[in-house]
């Protein structure tokens, strides 16, 4: 339980320290080849990929399995970002 805590923490400061024009580059990707794998979701967001999966459910960070594929939705990243749900859930 303590490596998700460090993770989500180490994601939330990742998040954190966007700045406004990171985050305006972030929102204003268009949205085709909207779903992405988990490699491409992490780049976005800043953190290493296997954190990204060990935070997702526990974050609440919105995503999709397919067996051993994670999938992620650019727009709903985007949104879930500007909501700030940056704490475990």
């Amino acid at each position: 339980m303590a490596d998700i805590i460090n993770i989500a923490d180490l994601l939330a400061q990742r998040i954190q320290a966007l700045t406004p024009a990171d985050l305006a580059e972030l929102l204003r990707r268009q949205d085709d080849g909207d779903i992405i794998g988990v490699d491409e979701a992490a780049a976005e967001l800043g953190v290493h990929p296997n954190s990204l999966r060990r935070a997702a459910v526990a974050w609440g960070v919105p995503h999709r399995r397919m067996g051993t594929e994670w999938r992620f939705s650019r727009k709903r990243l985007r949104e879930w970002v500007r909501s700030g749900k940056t704490t475990p859930q």
